[in-house]
């Protein structure tokens, strides 16, 4: 259904745009952040800290931790709706039964 609706909504334009974004500015910032981690040997929050201080290091690394910890509980659930399932157990037949399909 999304290359439907891309297609007849002029949305590959959009998509085009997307990626050029994404090459540009996310590849530079995970490789950025990836560099950090390892020269610190510490998580976000002690990477940061050791870059901005203790004051802009734990707000801005626990921002980063908390945008990507806190929506994972509505991503499962969005997913367990699309494909019908009720309950994590079905979900995980579904996925099976699907790569045996394949």
């Amino acid at each position: 259904m999304f290359g439907y609706m891309k297609g007849e909504y002029g949305g590959s334009a959009f998509l085009i745009v997307y990626l050029i974004f994404t090459r540009l500015l996310a590849i530079p910032a995970m490789t950025a952040e990836w560099t950090l981690g390892r020269e610190t040997r510490k998580g976000p929050i002690g990477a940061l800290t050791t870059i901005w201080g203790a004051k802009w290091g734990k707000r801005i690394g626990a921002l980063i931790v908390f945008t990507l910890v806190y929506p994972q509980p509505w991503r499962d659930n969005l997913i367990r709706i699309s494909v019908g399932c009720e309950d994590a157990d079905d979900i995980v037949s579904e996925f099976e039964s699907a790569l045996t399909a394949v």
